[in-house]
């Protein structure tokens, strides 16, 4: 306790000393400089060791900032890595999921027949760059019927709207054939259906044939991805037809197999295919692949709905003649992609023309 009051006692002497002394110093200063100049040199001095304290603040403060900042960055850099890590993770998952969903689609699309790009390799190419720059999800299939060359592409099951109705037709004519229905009850019926695509008529034939009939033709003639399972509406007598909660479906190759064998005379047989070539000839509506054709002849099948646009070809042109399916699923445009299907149409044309 004494040491302390001892220590203190000889700090305040010295405190006292040395305002003594600097008292001393002051007026030996003043009286040398005189009063007004050792002001203005103790607030210059002054000024300079503010100046000097604030300068080494700011120092200490940007080194502690820096520091704080590298820190920082640090972390940013970890939490960004983790980000690109789990973005990678999820990227990899999302790639194997798409990889399990394309396996699954290559089993549900049968293999193709025989297919040999050759000479069409440029219009496949063209034709890709094309479509995915237009809206909706296009399939399409090319088959040059003079060299066999032909291609496909982004093909898969896809509602087919009033194309199911091409093949009621063959399944109609098989039908016929077989002796299930009388060919003069229905000649004017089926001509409806396919030419001027009128849904009572697909969905009389439809009740003529029975329920699976038309999808179990499909089957048997080798159109694996095409199921009839219900009606078409608008119309007055398409309730009652549902086999199943199945939509109907069919695939860009599929319909192109038909159009091939209705130009070579398989469908069923000669004579109803050359009946087949007719009413496609026949065909009301020629604003889509038709459209984009100057010279030739064209038979075509469509069908549209607000979601769907499709249209199928066998083109008689100059240079060869060949087949062209094009569809696409574009929600709420389906009504509003004529010009697009003439454009395609017209690329195909001078493709296959020059």
């Amino acid at each position: 306790m004494d040491n302390k009051k001892d220590f203190l006692q000889t700090i305040k002497d010295l405190f006292s000393k040395a305002v003594s002394k600097f008292r001393e110093l002051r007026d030996m200063l003043e009286a040398k400089l005189g009063a007004r100049r050792l002001r203005i040199i103790a607030v210059s001095v002054t000024a300079f060791i503010v100046l000097l304290i604030l300068m080494i603040a700011s120092g200490a403060c940007s080194h502690k900032t820096e520091k704080s900042v590298k820190v920082t960055d640090s972390k940013a850099s970890k939490a960004v890595s983790a980000e690109v890590s789990t973005k990678k993770e999820e990227d990899e998952s999302s790639e194997a999921e798409e990889s399990t969903a394309a396996a699954e689609a290559d089993e549900k699309i049968p293999e193709k027949r025989d297919e040999h790009v050759g000479d069409l390799k440029g219009l496949k190419e063209q034709l890709k760059e094309t479509t995915d720059g237009l809206y909706g999800n296009w399939s399409v299939f090319i088959k040059n019927l003079d060299t066999g060359d032909a291609f496909t592409l982004n093909d898969h099951p896809v509602y087919p709207a009033s194309m199911i109705k091409l093949f009621c037709g063959g399944a109609c004519y098989q039908a016929i054939e077989d002796g299930l229905i009388n060919e003069e009850d229905y000649e004017y019926t089926i001509y409806t259906m396919v030419s001027e695509s009128n849904n009572d008529s697909f969905n009389t034939m439809l009740w003529a044939l029975g329920k699976g009939y038309v999808t179990n033709w499909c089957r048997e003639n080798g159109y694996l991805n095409t199921e009839q399972h219900h009606g078409l509406f608008p119309s007055d007598n398409g309730d009652g037809l549902e086999d199943s909660d199945m939509r109907n479906q069919t695939c860009a190759s599929d319909v192109g197999r038909m159009l091939e064998d209705i130009y070579n005379g398989e469908c069923v047989s000669k004579e109803a295919s050359e009946k087949m070539l007719d009413l496609l000839f026949r065909q009301k509506y020629r604003s889509k692949i038709p459209a984009g054709v100057p010279y030739g002849d064209v038979a075509n099948k469509t069908g549209e709905t607000y979601d769907v646009s499709h249209d199928c070809a066998i083109v008689y042109s100059p240079n060869c003649t060949y087949i062209v399916v094009i569809m696409c699923e574009c929600p709420d445009m389906g009504m509003e992609k004529f010009y697009e299907f003439s454009m395609l149409s017209s690329q195909i044309y001078y493709y296959m023309n020059s």
